[in-house]
């Protein structure tokens, strides 16, 4: 019986650095998918950004007076 309380043992003791590892590896996997999901909304943000400043220029172009210039005959 004391040999298979250490077996018992042993295997816990692995199972817990497996655990653990598993545990380091997850942290890391989220950290790397929450860093993308930033970026990506950080691109998608300034894409809205760039789209409404282009917006309200090309809005100004369009409002402007503009004036004809007809050559004399």
């Amino acid at each position: 019986m004391v040999d298979g309380e250490k077996d018992i043992n042993t295997v816990a003791e692995q199972l817990s650095r497996i655990n653990e590892q598993l545990a380091i590896k997850n942290r890391r996997y989220n950290r790397i998918w929450k860093t993308i999901a930033i970026v990506i909304a950080a691109l998608v943000a300034l894409n809205i950004l760039l789209f409404a400043i282009s917006a309200v220029n090309v809005a100004k172009l369009i409002t402007t007076e503009t004036e004809t210039v007809r050559p004399e005959k």
